[in-house]
């Protein structure tokens, strides 16, 4: 599956959010002999400077393949990759560019960070205009939100899929033009945690970082539950299997 972490909706976290996923991914799809992708779509390059940093704390090996595209490269790549590889993950965005459009189009599910604050709910209507009109190219794209940075409290987590949900996913009240952006809002939450950019400082994910923060860990393999399905939950429930005890 092709997936892009991406929004038109700079600092929301999505480089952290994709390559925590990247590796997580990496660790199951290994033990079933499959390769993981993850692509640097975004020029500011915060990708892969977090592999560069993980190159070196790992002595070279990075657990899954690397690679920078921009712009239509995203596209016209994709259909030779994506025969070479068994997931892909797309860290793109900021801004309504070129990368962002072109991965996209070739997406089967798009992840949309959305920090617990105001500036980041009203900064969700360019990147749903976008959708829509990306849709009509690209009418298998299916796009969820998840609250990411969120309150370690959760008072406010809840607070911003509600009003995400009325403001952009809810038809207004008496309106017979509304049309539905078909987007959802998972329900997995990725907190602020400590843990989260002490990893990143080593090119880590939170699975690996030491010491263990069961928290971190939880929230991000529900969210990858949610996205990837049940085979991904399977390798992280409970504290009794090899497996389990490895990856967390």
């Amino acid at each position: 599956m092709i997936v892009l972490i991406g929004s038109t909706k700079g600092g929301a976290g999505k480089t952290t959010l994709a390559t925590n996923i990247a590796v997580a991914l990496s660790m199951v799809r290994r033990e079933q002999g499959r390769d993981v992708l993850l692509i640097d779509g975004d020029k500011q390059e915060s990708t892969h400077e977090f592999c560069q940093d993980r190159a070196e704390t790992r002595n070279g090996e990075l657990g899954f393949t690397f690679m920078q595209l921009h712009g239509q490269l995203i596209r016209d790549q994709m259909a030779s990759l994506n025969q070479k590889y068994a997931d892909i993950i797309i860290d793109c965005g900021g801004t309504d560019n070129p990368s962002l459009r072109a991965a996209m189009l070739v997406a089967e599910r798009m992840i949309i960070p959305v920090m617990p604050r105001e500036i980041d709910i009203k900064s969700l209507r360019h990147t749903i205009s976008l959708i829509s009109e990306v849709r009509l190219y690209n009418p298998a794209l299916r796009p969820s939100i998840v609250i990411n940075a969120g309150d370690p409290t959760g008072q406010d987590n809840e607070a911003t899929k509600d009003e995400i949900k009325t403001r952009y996913l809810t038809a207004p009240h008496g309106s017979s033009d509304w049309i539905d952006p078909g987007i959802d809002v998972l329900d997995g939450v990725i907190v602020r945690r400590k843990a989260l950019s002490d990893a990143w400082a080593f090119g880590l994910s939170v699975l690996e970082y030491r010491p263990r923060n069961s928290d971190a860990i939880a929230e991000l393999i529900k969210l990858m539950a949610e996205v990837y399905g049940t085979d991904i939950q399977d390798i992280y429930d409970g504290d009794t299997t090899q497996r389990a005890r490895a990856y967390a």
